[in-house]
């Protein structure tokens, strides 16, 4: 993971900056973040969105050998985001998937649907939450 990242700081040196590169950037970066921080269905999202992106701006690419230098990073990212996706699925199937999510003391805007709707599926039978303030108080 940590070759992924300096790879896409490196590529953030080498891309011109439209809107659609900064943004697919942004969400890779985000991604390989989340990833190196095991919040993986956080990273996956962030893959997704970042790796659709950034093969809109290849396909923009005129220069062949960029062009290919661009798609083979495309494939890594993709390849990572697989690997993730099947971890998910596998630990969620057998009721393993955990994932630990911190809130900070005072801030707002974190509904049930906001903090758990990415698991909500037809397997999710349950989620079990530990609040170490509801345990204190």
């Amino acid at each position: 993971l940590d070759s992924l990242l300096k790879e896409t700081l490196i590529l953030n040196k080498r891309m011109a900056a439209s809107s659609d590169e900064t943004a697919a950037i942004t969400l890779l970066k985000r991604a390989v973040e989340l990833d190196s921080s095991n919040r993986y269905t956080e990273a996956v999202v962030c893959y997704k969105e970042g790796i659709q992106l950034f093969l809109t701006v290849v396909q923009q690419i005129q220069d062949k050998t960029k062009k290919s230098k661009y798609r083979e990073k495309a494939t890594e990212y993709l390849e990572r985001c697989e690997v993730l996706d099947a971890k998910i699925r596998k630990d969620k199937e057998a009721g393993k998937f955990h994932e630990h999510l911190k809130i900070q003391a005072g801030s707002i805007g974190h509904s049930y649907e906001s903090l758990f709707g990415r698991f909500l599926d037809e397997d999710v039978k349950s989620i079990d939450i530990d609040d170490p303030y509801i345990r204190s108080h």
